[in-house]
């Protein structure tokens, strides 16, 4: 059951008094975006149906739209202050950029966002604690938050999301799926590595030699749940530290030979397959960020236990060779 929040400022200065750091993302999606009618009720409803929380627009509002088809109301001098009209797309805005601060939580919570009307976040969801002093606290989902967001420095330049698995950004244009898997492919081709991308709420991995087809089969098994993809972008403070039994959210999620659990911190992309237990984990982290331009992912291993102990001897040798 979700704890029921009253004081959003003071559970915020709670879970950073408690050890909770604040991470700065700034948006990168383009959204669409009409002038809101007075009185119109809009409900924010995630991809997997959850419904997020509900609005009401005013006069001069505008209603948003994500690449992920989710759709919320923005007031007109934070649109002014946040978005401007893309000059490649002049249908879609582009945000303007600048860092903003952000907490993941750890629990289901519910209180009520700065329009009046209730939230409801889960564990894993992040919330915008950029003007938490006055107050102006709200939530993003998850899986949202990482197909809209990208991490920045504290004066807003983006981080490069990828070093060792170049990856590619959601163009929101794009209308033939077959055409955006032919990008993917001819990256992973040309850098020898793997690309991932989310194509319209789907992570889809692709690796050199593939051809458009494998990958559209590849992305069909996805969305009917026969494999999985999880994508992690914020564990930095659990390596950091070391404390393995917080790395145990991504162990949980290796359980079927067909999951790809890629991970992604400060830019070091790697690839946890079944067979690797947390250690392994932070480890094949480590020797990817110290090793200088390994393509820790260029490696075509097969998703199945002998992949698992290749991959466990790759290590070792990296390790040994250090």
């Amino acid at each position: 059951m979700a704890k029921k929040i009253s004081d959003m400022k003071q559970y915020v200065a709670e879970l950073m008094a408690n050890g909770a750091k604040p991470v700065f993302y700034a948006k990168t999606a383009r959204i669409s975006a009409r002038p809101g009618i007075p009185g119109e009720k809009i409900t924010t409803t995630l991809a997997n149906g959850h419904q997020e929380t509900v609005n009401v627009a005013k006069a001069g509002d505008m209603v948003a739209t994500n690449p992920g088809g989710e759709q919320y109301v923005i007031k007109a001098e934070t649109f002014k202050k946040k978005y401007e009209i893309d000059p490649d797309n002049p249908k879609v805005f582009r945000p303007k950029g600048g860092a903003q601060q952000f907490l993941q939580l750890n629990e289901d919570i519910d209180f009520v966002a700065p329009w009046g009307e209730d939230m409801h976040m889960k564990s894993g969801d992040f919330i915008n604690v950029t003007d938490r002093e006055k107050g102006d606290i709200y939530g993003i989902a998850k899986k949202e938050f990482f197909d809209t967001y990208g991490q920045c420095t504290p004066d807003g330049k983006l981080l490069p999301q990828v070093k060792t698995l170049p990856g590619i950004k959601y163009d929101a244009r794009a209308g033939n799926m077959y055409e955006q898997i032919q990008k993917m492919l001819d990256i992973a081709n040309k850098e020898n590595s793997f690309v991932y991308e989310s194509l319209n709420g789907t992570l889809l991995v692709v690796e050199p030699g593939m051809s458009v087809d494998d990958a559209m089969n590849l992305l069909d098994e996805i969305r009917s749940g026969k494999k999985k993809t999880i994508f992690y972008n914020s564990v930095l403070d659990y390596l950091a530290s070391r404390d393995v039994k917080h790395v145990a959210n991504i162990i949980e999620e290796i359980t079927q030979d067909n999951d790809i659990v890629v991970s992604n911190i400060q830019g070091t992309v790697f690839r946890a397959f079944k067979g690797m237990n947390a250690e392994d984990v932070l480890n094949a982290f480590e020797t990817v960020k110290k090793i200088e331009e390994l393509r820790f992912a260029s490696q075509k291993l097969q998703k199945d236990q002998t992949s698992s102990m290749q991959m466990g001897q790759y290590l070792q040798n990296q390790n040994d060779n250090r």
